[in-house]
Order: C-alpha cells, then sequence, then structure tokens
C-alpha cells in the first residue's frame, strides 16, 4: 500500500514539474535539431509509466493514456495564455511519448505473464 502512495505522490509531482516547465519556464536556446521533441516525448513517457504504475494499469490502461495526453494537449493550448507559442509537434512528441510508454508497460505485462505460465 505504501508503495502505491509513493507512486501516486510522485506522479502527481511530476505532473507539476511538467506544468511549470510547460507555462512558466522559458528555456533559452534549445536548438532545432529534434532535442525539444525527445524531451517531450520522455517527460510524458516518465509521466505515463508513473501512472500506470501507481494506478492500476491492467484495469485503469484507457483512462490513464486519456488523461495524460489530455493533459499534454491541454498544456500546450494554455501556453497560449502566459506567452508561449503552443506547437502542434510538441502535442504530438506528448501522445507519442504516452502511447509509446502504454505500448511497452503492456507488452512487458505479457512476456511477464507468459514466463509465469510457463514456470
Amino acid at each position: 500500500m505504501r508503495r502505491f502512495l509513493f507512486l501516486e505522490i510522485m506522479t502527481f509531482a511530476w505532473a507539476i514539474a511538467i506544468l511549470w516547465l510547460s507555462l512558466f519556464y522559458l528555456p533559452v536556446g534549445i536548438p532545432g535539431d529534434g532535442s525539444g521533441f525527445l524531451l517531450h516525448l520522455g517527460a510524458y513517457f516518465f509521466l505515463a509509466v508513473l501512472a500506470m504504475h501507481a494506478y492500476n494499469h491492467k484495469t485503469h490502461l484507457w483512462p490513464i493514456v486519456i488523461i495524460a495526453v489530455t493533459y499534454g494537449i491541454a498544456l500546450e493550448v494554455l501556453q497560449f495564455f502566459v506567452g508561449r507559442v503552443p506547437s502542434v509537434s510538441d502535442a504530438i512528441a506528448n501522445m507519442a511519448g504516452v502511447i509509446t510508454a502504454a505500448v511497452l508497460v503492456q507488452n512487458i505485462e505479457k512476456l511477464n505473464s507468459k514466463k509465469k505460465s510457463k514456470a
């Protein structure tokens, strides 16, 4: 039970960090070499993996994916209201991170269940 509480707190803390970075932190000099895409993908991948382990991904996978994708899109839209420029490519990277995490977690779960059934 304590493990899940810790994961819930970490998920919430990471979501707040993403909020702050998306709306209030203005990075200076991020190169246009695709690293921004990877930063978005990685941030939302980590958020999704945390959420999937904090909230039973076996029964709540799709709600977690929908909430995380919606969160990423909403933060991109909100950037317009704080003087930043929303980016469709950033929103796509956010979605890609969440979907990659969901596919990876599901496949790892399938592999683990196959190993358990063979043992």
